[in-house]
């Protein structure tokens, strides 16, 4: 019986005399294979163990290149998009990056179309805070009943308007707008608002005390 993991070859053993052959034997051949697999499952660890570390050396290479050409230039632009205030900017972004000479590279155009960004950006929030600004004096110092809703609640309204209608500005601020208007005149002021017409018609308004007093609404 042969065991396992072991090969066997036979050589039947003749001798020719006088014209006959005569058997002399059998010569059998053992070979292992134990040794065999043994050198095979060590080249084969061999191998993968090298090939994970030239994989491992290559992978960190390529990022370590990555790094220096991109990576280090991308988190300086979050650094300084992070640090960046409109109302108060600071200087525009600079990549330095290895480029050809006169011509920007895709890095450099990024630099670019931030300080771009920023600047507008800077810019329409500087005209937003000088109309809003233009807007608080007009509210503190008009004579006419200036009032500024969203269709739900009052946003701003101007000293005309408070003296209309006998209040503060606290008093109405956050108010639903149509609660300044005649009972009888609100469905049609609320379509008005709806479609975002603009037009001018007539109404009662109504004071905090509750009396009544025309005006001519332009909305």
């Amino acid at each position: 019986e042969t065991p396992d993991g072991v090969l066997v070859h036979q050589v039947p053993l003749t001798y020719t005399y006088r014209g006959q052959d005569v058997q002399l034997g059998t010569l059998r051949v053992w070979s292992s294979l134990d040794r065999i697999h043994y050198h095979l499952l060590r080249e084969a660890a061999f191998i993968l163990v090298g090939n994970g570390i030239k994989t491992f050396l290559v992978s960190g290479f390529v990022l370590l290149i990555f790094y220096r050409l991109i990576g280090r230039h991308l988190f300086h632009v979050s650094r300084y998009l992070n640090a960046f205030t409109p109302e108060d900017p600071s200087e525009p972004l600079q990549i330095r990056s290895p480029g050809t000479p006169g011509k920007p590279d895709e890095l450099q155009l990024l630099a670019g179309s931030i300080n771009s960004i920023c600047e507008r950006l800077s810019s329409s929030i500087a005209q937003l805070k000088e109309s809003e600004a233009r807007l608080t004096f007009l509210m503190a110092h008009s004579t006419e009943g200036i009032l500024i809703h969203d269709g739900r609640a009052i946003l701003n309204l101007s000293l005309g308007a408070c003296k209309l209608l006998g209040g503060t500005p606290t008093d109405f601020i956050g108010m639903n707008p149509l609660l300044t208007i005649a009972p009888e005149y609100r469905d049609e002021a609320a379509a008005r608002i709806r479609r975002g017409e603009e037009s001018v018609f007539e109404l009662e308004n109504l004071r905090l005390d509750g009396t009544r007093f025309p005006s001519h609404v332009r909305s």
